[in-house]
């Protein structure tokens, strides 16, 4: 992205073509840069907002197939790429599915949204677990769980009840003394 390239006092003699970049780079330099992230802010947050608004009234079915898509594609992704660089796309997707699942909807689509909701607190507790946050993952995991069994899907809930179990054996096993290694003349009398 030019917009970003370093501005260089050897550039000022440029032809009026670069000028605009120039200043662009000048500006940026100077104390632009806060603005900068102000604008990619947006730029995550203006397609999230134009969700919202074409599923104000109801989730098509178009937008419930690409949720559950990439539910299950942070699912994949999580045990294939160092989980952390997942929070952000994680929780944006589970905030959406969140909002969606306090506006009314026909039954049979609110069950599907929650049962994302479900899976989106399930990869975010695999990924909170993995960074070694077990109480935060735990609380991730119960409510992927209620939110599984909110709409009976017996799976998803057994799952996210497994992540939880499965923390509180490492936060125990890390917790747990060393055992003191046992000498040849002991291993010998065993």
């Amino acid at each position: 992205m030019e917009l970003f390239i370093p501005y260089s006092p050897s550039e000022q003699g440029e032809t009026h073509e670069g000028e605009s970049a120039t200043k662009r780079r000048q500006l940026l330099q100077l104390g632009g840069a806060p603005m900068a992230g102000v604008l990619f802010d947006r730029l995550w947050a203006e397609p999230a907002r134009m969700h919202e608004a074409l599923d104000a009234s109801t989730v098509s079915p178009a937008r419930l197939v690409d949720l559950q898509g990439e539910a299950a594609s942070l699912g994949v992704r999580v045990v294939r790429v160092p989980p952390a660089t997942l929070v952000d796309e994680t929780l944006m997707r589970f905030r959406e599915v969140r909002k969606l699942t306090a506006k009314k909807q026909p039954c049979a689509m609110q069950r599907e949204i929650v049962r994302c909701a479900a899976m989106y607190a399930t990869v975010m507790g695999e990924i909170l677990f993995n960074e070694g946050q077990f109480s935060l993952a735990r609380t991730w995991y119960a409510v992927a769980r209620r939110a599984a069994l909110e709409v009976g899907d017996q799976y998803l809930a057994d799952i996210a009840m497994a992540g939880n179990t499965y923390g509180w054996r490492e936060l125990l096993a890390s917790l747990r003394p060393p055992q003191p290694a046992l000498d040849a003349a002991t291993e010998e009398s065993v």
